[in-house]
This record gives structure tokens, C-alpha cells and sequence, in this order.
């Protein structure tokens, strides 16, 4: 999404846990869970002051200590580890994972709902990860592209560059100098309609680089069930907001 200024960014105890909090000119108060470093965040609307949203922030300590529990205790990427059957989630579908020992070096395949991994004998986890990751990857690109080009000619834009990675915050971020536009690789473990909201959402700042009524308007009038699938999108990563 778009990037908002910060007008200030300082770390504060909330409990048992440090938040960092910064406060920004956007229009809601957010609550989130960086997943992978257990880092708790709070952006701030420049409407409130820190101590309100500190003290909103302490009702939801029941939520951050489930959360962080549970994060701690499952990590919802099930990946590889031998060749047993696994799982993972691909375009909201939980799906066997197998890895196939062969000579054959870091390929994969997509058959009969089963993601099959051909990796060399000997192979770490940690290449097996790289493998699973760059599938990721490139499914989302397989699948974005499309609907990309099909917003792009709704909205009488030229088609943007794609940028794909891990996205720590952020489910898709765009460029209006460069018209570029960056997606999140985890997308493809959701639904299809999650990606489609998330183009839509990045072209049309494209449009209106701001969170204004007009930007508003126009994903509404491009998608009129957008916040459907936004509410989609929640568990990953955890977020509150007022």
C-alpha cells in the first residue's frame, strides 16, 4: 500500500511486551504482529494522542498474548523436512507436500493436489526451504500477471513492472513515479479473489496515490466486495484495528 509519513516512531512497554509506536498520518488506529520476529507495532493516526492509543492498546493484551502463544507454538508454513508427507498452503487449499529424491536438481511440480519437490539426495532443509519459497514465488507471478494486465487496461493504466518478495508488514506496495508495483509472496497461500483485491487496491493508487475519498471510491466502484476479501486476510499477519 502506500507509504504514509512518520511523524514520530519510539518504543514503549505494554504489559509484558515492547511495542514499537508511530505515529503517522493515516485514518485508523492498527494493532499488528510482525510474525516472524515477534514484533508487536502500533501505527497511530496523528488525530489521536500516544496515551489514548496506549490505553486502547492495553485492552487488547488478552489478543497479543494469545497470539504471540500461539505463534510461538505453530508455524502456519509447514515445510519439508524428509520424505514424508507434508503440507502447505497454496491458493487457499491445503495441499500434500512430498520430496522427491532424484538427480534431478531443484525443480517442482503441481499434480493431483500434491506439491512434489525433486531435490538431489543430501539436500539441507534449508535448500529445500529455498525451493518451496521461489514456488511461491512463482506461482504468484503466474497468477498475478493476468489479472494485472486485465485492471490495467479497466483502469486505462499502462501494465506496471512486478515486484515480488517477502513483505514483512505490507500485503503489496506500488511505485506512482516508477508505476511499478510490489506484491507480497505470501499471497499465494490465499484465495485467488485476496490477490485480485490487493492489484486492484496498488493500481488504484496508481490513480490516487492517497487514502482520500476518491481513492476509496474508486475501489469500491471497481470492487464492490473489496472489504470481503480485505477481511481475508486478517490472521496473516495479526491484526487489530479500531
Amino acid at each position: 500500500m502506500a507509504r504514509s509519513k512518520i511523524i514520530s516512531d519510539q518504543v514503549l512497554p505494554l504489559g509484558e511486551f515492547l511495542i514499537r509506536v508511530q505515529v503517522k498520518v493515516v485514518r485508523r488506529l492498527r494493532l499488528s504482529i510482525v510474525r516472524r520476529e515477534r514484533k508487536i507495532v502500533m501505527i497511530v493516526p496523528n488525530t489521536m494522542t500516544v496515551k489514548q492509543a496506549m490505553e486502547w492498546a492495553q485492552t487488547q493484551l488478552p489478543w497479543l498474548r494469545a497470539t504471540m502463544k500461539k505463534y510461538t507454538a505453530h508455524d502456519c508454513i509447514t515445510l519439508a523436512q524428509s520424505n514424508d508427507m507434508e503440507h502447505v498452503v497454496l491458493w487457499g487449499k491445503k495441499r500434500d507436500l512430498k520430496v522427491d529424491w532424484r538427480s534431478g536438481a531443484g525443480r517442482y511440480y503441481i499434480a493431483d493436489e500434491v506439491v512434489v519437490l525433486q531435490m538431489r539426495p543430501g539436500t539441507t532443509t534449508e535448500q529445500r526451504q529455498e525451493l518451496l519459497k521461489r514456488m511461491m514465488r512463482e506461482e504468484l507471478r503466474r497468477k498475478a500477471t493476468p489479472i494485472i494486465k486485465e485492471w490495467s487496461d479497466n483502469l486505462n493504466l499502462l501494465e506496471p513492472r512486478l515486484f515480488i518478495q517477502m513483505m514483512r508488514t505490507q500485503w503489496g506496495s506500488c511505485n506512482t513515479y516508477s508505476g511499478s508495483i510490489r506484491l507480497n509472496s505470501e499471497l499465494a497461500k490465499y484465495h485467488p479473489d485476496c490477490l485480485e483485491y490487493v492489484i486492484v487496491h496498488e493500481l488504484c493508487h496508481l490513480v490516487e496515490p492517497y487514502h482520500n475519498e476518491h481513492f476509496y471510491e474508486l475501489v469500491q466502484t471497481c470492487m464492490p466486495d473489496w472489504k470481503k476479501r480485505r477481511k481475508a486476510l486478517a490472521d496473516y499477519p495479526e491484526v487489530k484495528e479500531e
